[in-house]
């Protein structure tokens, strides 16, 4: 299997994760934010010290990307895909959940095309855990910080805390997923066809809620519900046509629940992937809460 040389990022508009992925030459990179579609943590010059990265978005799509980017515009035909993925080594794929239907078809055209490695969008929960599977996905810290959909209100300081809030789930900071995914590429042989378990620390809903408020200096008022109201008002709202509503519940009812092997260290055959990544086997929470706030 020869080196790693092009790389195609897809999904980005709708997700943003643009700036998760650094693709860095040296792991040590310089954050700025792009006038582009994302406030996430990017370093435009590291994404093409290493690979040549280009970007596939949808024909009508009015994202805009960083100039030094080659974007392909493709209808997401067999053929287009095809076309586009001929000398590709790597293909990521960051497509969200309302995209995830178009995921095998865009697999399989990139096998098609000779490519070498495809890393699906399932930056998310153990779905080889079959209760964690029959739920929905995992969060990511910081980013569910900002967005407040894993609890935390941090202009209200209010929190919800579900069942007793003290099971702890590994959690991983969109800078260490782009690290990791910039790093499998150089480790072909290592990650090859594997699940890779990643995470910047295992902690639990009441840990988080204590570092909130010593890194804010606050008390949050806190309220209490279960992962199975939330799995069943999340299913409910999600037959109601309510995705995003319904996602969201579902999201806290797999993260929360007992037995949904999302404990990587704990509760995971051979525990996280850090050591083969080159990633640290731990972070710090309170940092990371503070860079998220920043």
């Amino acid at each position: 299997m020869s080196a790693i040389q092009n790389v195609i990022l897809i999904g980005v508009s709708m997700t943003g994760c643009v700036s998760v992925i650094p693709l860095e030459a040296n792991d040590v990179c310089q954050h700025s934010r792009p006038a582009a579609t994302s406030d996430l943590p990017f370093s435009e010059p590291s994404l093409t010290l290493r690979f040549a990265v280009s970007i596939l978005t949808r024909d009508n799509s009015q994202a805009t990307f960083p100039s030094n980017l080659t974007v392909h515009r493709t209808d997401y035909s067999h053929a287009s895909l095809l076309a586009i993925f001929k000398g590709q080594d790597a293909v990521v794929s960051t497509i969200g959940a309302v995209g995830l239907d178009q995921q095998n078809a865009i697999a399989d055209a990139a096998a098609a095309a000779g490519v070498q490695r495809f890393i699906p969008s399932e930056f998310g929960c153990n779905t080889t855990n079959a209760k964690g599977a029959a739920i929905v996905f995992q969060t990511k810290v910081d980013q569910s910080l900002k967005t407040g959909f894993s609890g935390y209100n941090l202009a209200d300081k209010t929190a919800t805390i579900y069942d007793d809030g003290n099971r702890r789930v590994s959690s991983t900071t969109l800078k260490t997923i782009g690290l990791a995914v910039a790093r499998t590429p150089q480790t072909l042989t290592a990650t090859a066809n594997k699940y890779l378990y990643i995470h910047s620390f295992a902690v639990s809903q009441n840990e988080v809620l204590a570092a909130l408020q010593a890194v804010t200096n606050a008390t949050f008022a806190v309220t209490t519900r279960t992962t199975a109201t939330a799995q069943k008002e999340g299913a409910e709202k999600l037959a109601r046509g309510d995705i995003m509503g319904g996602y969201l519940d579902l999201i806290m009812a797999a993260v929360c629940s007992a037995g949904t092997g999302n404990d990587f260290e704990r509760e995971v055959d051979g525990g996280t992937a850090n050591a083969v990544l080159g990633l640290p086997a731990s972070e710090s929470l309170e940092q990371a809460i503070k860079e998220a706030l920043a």
